[in-house]
This record gives structure tokens, sequence and C-alpha cells, in this order.
């Protein structure tokens, strides 16, 4: 088969969420002999044209970068959308892609559906995460009725189901299906750690709001009452990250708080943690660096937000916290301190995600919507 991604951001501009969703399962792809084409939005000093992979090639759209942040956005939202409808569309043409499948919905599922329309090439959109938790209205709004152009619509989340439910769009066309690109040959338990006479604490991904890195920092003074030979390390960047650092040294606790910023190596740092956290306000359910996090074995404490509880069972496959930071930090402790329940969360997180959440299993299941799509 010959399937073209659509997803706004990729590597190696980008390198969270949705970007590696699509990096994973487009591997996969290649990987069982199909040809896939990623489309995504020019960058600078980045090729129009790259082909990694004798199966795969990336394509950016035409971008004429800007200066104002304010407006960056959506200048380049639109410079997508109209640079997948007009060349795209002749890319897809000339390649004799069979499939389109968009990732997120403005910032890809549009595209895909807009470029669908121009080649009457099928189309799949994924809603990520919490796409559609910001929509209130009882009715579809105006701006996402291009997803009936769509063959089919994957949700990660079931409140995304009941969601397009409610709103009368056609039960055929939604597939539910969780996120589970995990390399689980990549990310598997070290058999054997070195000894050390600390602990290590870490945090993976964006230093941002959404992804509560500020509530682990404020937890620290608890855990270090409790335990004090821990070190806790955060791995990723954001917005968040300059105030983080700012009030860590206002705390007082840098000699035990370390920024490492984008790493290659996570697997390595989280086969070395002794416990992880995933500590958004709002959701975890389709967090790329938990799912990792429990396939390397490490246990989890987990922020009980959302759909969270789907993948985390409390005291079997994590422990579950409130949003704030002496319950987080209660549960890290317990943890730390509880060498058999240590042993008993990480056992049931491997196992759990080699059965469920594998990428091979994953990439099976889109195969399959695939070749359900052209059977029509």
């Amino acid at each position: 088969m010959k399937i073209a991604f659509f997803v706004h951001g990729y590597l190696p501009w980008d390198v969270y969420g949705v970007p590696r969703h699509v990096e994973r399962l487009g591997g996969y792809l290649v990987e069982r002999g199909h040809q896939v084409y990623v489309i995504t939005v020019g960058r600078p000093n980045l090729p129009k044209v790259e082909k990694p992979k004798t199966n795969l090639k990336i394509y950016r759209t035409s971008y004429v970068d800007i200066h104002s942040k304010r407006f960056r956005s959506l200048w380049s939202l639109s410079f997508y959308t109209f640079g997948s409808m007009l060349e795209a569309s002749r890319l897809i043409k000339k390649e004799g892609i069979q499939i389109l499948h968009g990732h997120t919905i403005q910032y890809g599922g549009l595209q895909s559906a807009l470029v669908s329309k121009i080649t009457s090439k099928p189309c799949v959109i994924t809603i990520h995460g919490s796409g559609l938790d910001l929509y209130s209205e009882k009715k579809m709004p105006q701006r996402l009725k291009f997803l009936y152009w769509a063959d089919y619509v994957i949700c990660q989340k079931m409140s995304a189901v009941e969601k397009l439910m409610n709103w009368g769009f056609p039960k055929k066309k939604i597939i539910f299906l969780t996120e589970g690109c995990v390399d689980i040959k990549k990310f598997k338990p070290i058999e054997s750690k070195m000894p050390k006479n600390y602990s290590v604490i870490t945090f993976v991904g964006r230093m941002t709001a959404f992804k509560g890195p500020h509530i682990l920092l404020e937890a620290i003074p608890h855990i270090l009452s409790k335990n004090p030979n821990v070190v806790v390390q955060f791995v990723g960047e954001g917005e968040l990250k300059g105030y983080l650092v700012a009030k860590a040294k206002f705390m007082g606790v840098t000699n035990r708080v370390k920024f490492l910023g984008f790493r290659n190596d996570v697997n390595e740092i989280l086969r070395n943690s002794d416990v992880c956290v995933s500590l958004s306000p709002y959701e975890n359910f389709t967090d790329f660096a938990l799912l990792e996090a429990m396939a390397t074995g490490v246990p989890v404490v987990v922020t009980d937000v959302g759909e969270t509880k789907a993948i985390v069972k409390n005291e079997e496959t994590g422990l579950l916290a409130k949003c704030e930071p002496k319950d987080v930090a209660e549960k890290i402790t317990r943890i730390l301190d509880d060498k058999e329940l240590a042993q008993k969360l990480s056992r049931n997180e491997r196992e759990l995600i080699v059965n469920e959440y594998s990428l091979e299993i994953f990439g099976k299941k889109h195969e399959e919507i695939y070749r359900r799509i052209l059977q029509k």
C-alpha cells in the first residue's frame, strides 16, 4: 500500500507527541513493505524532499517564515493548508498514493480531508488525545464539518467517540483505537541495574503547563523530607523551562534537580530511573512518555485525570495521585520505600504494554483499517 500521512510538525523540528506517533507508525509500515509519505510544513534549513529510507519519503510544503510569534502559528497553518491542496495533491497523483491519513484535527486532518476531495482518494483522520475536549457546542461546529469527508475517524478517547455520536456523526465511521506506538524492543527493562546510593525520579515531556512539570518541582521538598538521597531529572524542552530553572534555584534544590533538555537516549534514562511521573492536570491517557516508562518497567505515579484510569489501575499498573505536589510526593515516596510494591508495578506495567499497547499490535490494526478502506 501507498499511504500519505499529513502532520503539521515532524522530526527533527518537532520531536514530541503526534510527530513521534507518526514516525513510529510510519516506521512500522515501512518495515512491513508499505510505501509511506509524510507531508508536513516546510521549515528553515530543512530540505523540501527527504528520503531517509527506501520506502519512506518526507515532503515539506513551501513555507516562508515570519518574525511575529503572535501570528506565526496561523501563518504556518495557512501555508500548510494551501501547500497541501496545491503541492501535495500533485504529489499524490504522481506517486499513485492510495490512502490519506491526517493526524490531529486542523493541523493534519483538515488538510488530508481537503486533498481527499481534490484527488478522490480515501481518507482517515486520527483525533489525537484531547483533540475534541475544547469543543462544548451541542452541535458539531461548522469548522469541523470536514470530518464527514473522511472514510473513518479514529478516536483515542471514549469522550471523543461520545462527542461525535452526540453530534450525530455516523457511528459506522468511528473507530476507537487508543495510543499504542510503543517500541517494546527499544523500551524494555534493564536486566540488572548498577547499585547506587540515591534514587532517581524522572519526568519526560514538554515543559508546558499541560504536562505538569511544575507539580513535580513543587513536590521535591516533600520528597526530600522523607528521602534525602533523591535526584529529580526533567527531560524535555518548552516554554516553562526557564521558569522551572529559576524556581528550583529560588527553592534551594538545584543540587537535587537536573534539567537534561531534549535527549535521544530516553530509553536509557528510563532504565536507570526508580520512578517516572506523568502529571498533566488534564490528561495522561495518551502520554507517549508514560507508555514508554511502563514498557521499560519503571513504576509510575500519574495524576488521576481524564481517562487515565483506562490504562493505570491504582496499585496494579501504577499509583494514581491528586494534581497537587504533596500527594504526588507521598505516592513517589511510597514506591521508593516499598520495594515489593515497586517490583509488582514494574512487572504488571511491562506485561500490559506488551499485550495491549505495543507498536506491532497498533500497526496491525492500522493495516486492517487501510485494507478495509481499499476493499470498499
